[in-house]
């Protein structure tokens, strides 16, 4: 009888074993300088950052980190060091089916680029080398700001005009950024997060660009979705300026 129960318990297991998706994400690599703590690799479920694997450091300064996931999509490498609540950094990368590799330095690790990774991950660095150039011009006219006296009414004006040009540029560069790379992804992705409020023929442009893989992925269907959102706001708004001309006559 328990010699039955075994057999039941290994032949319950292994069919578990069978069931559960193999792991088609592979993140491995090197923090130098990282001596207690952990390393999980996380996605974004409802609004909540999921746990989808984990290594402890102990002495040792190399990971690997595999998970099952469904499609392209942003994901995070969570450090947390051991001794402080706080002592933690993030690291984001757009996530693919493939392999990943990053080696670097426990100080760095928020900003480390991939020595190995698949084209949508490529693609997402060099978007980000040149939007920390805006980044840090948009810092330079929030200093400029506060140091522009609040009694200068003409000055505030300008430092608004420089900010809107700039915001005006970084949509342009997404959205050209975006039409380029429309076979990836990471288009659709980069559109919704960093140019989520340009104006709705733009973010039609991005669409109408993309492959037809891309427009089914997780972020091209986001996207179809914000365009709907924006043609019912549209019409919204035309009906209700036409029942207040209405009136007015």
């Amino acid at each position: 009888m328990k010699l039955k129960f075994v057999i039941i318990l290994f032949a319950f297991t292994f069919l578990s074993c069978e069931n559960e998706p193999k792991a088609n994400l592979f993140v491995k690599g090197n923090i130098e300088g990282v001596r207690k703590g952990d390393i999980y690799l996380q996605k974004l479920e409802d609004t909540l950052l999921v746990n989808l694997d984990s290594v402890q450091f102990f002495g040792n300064e190399d990971f690997e980190l595999k998970a099952n996931i469904d499609e392209p999509q942003l994901m995070y490498l969570y450090l947390k060091k051991f001794g402080s609540e706080e002592d933690v950094e993030y690291l984001d990368f757009f996530a693919e089916a493939g392999e990943f590799e990053f080696n670097t330095k426990m100080e760095e690790f928020s900003q480390a680029k991939a020595d190995k990774a698949p084209e949508n991950q490529t693609k997402y660095e060099a978007y980000q080398e040149i939007l920390k150039r805006f980044n840090d011009q948009n810092l330079d006219l929030i200093t400029e700001r506060i140091k522009t006296e609040a009694e200068d009414t003409l000055g505030q004006r300008k430092i608004d005009e420089k900010y809107s040009n700039l915001l005006r540029r970084k949509y342009l560069y997404t959205i050209n950024f975006a039409v380029k790379n429309a076979d990836y992804e990471i288009a659709p992705f980069l559109v919704l997060s960093e140019a989520y409020n340009a104006n709705k023929r733009y973010l039609d442009t991005v669409y109408k660009s993309l492959s037809k893989n891309v427009k089914k992925s997780k972020y091209g269907l986001e996207l179809e979705s914000l365009i709907q959102l924006r043609a019912e706001e549209a019409k919204k708004q035309n009906v209700e300026v036409e029942t207040i001309d209405k009136k007015i006559k």
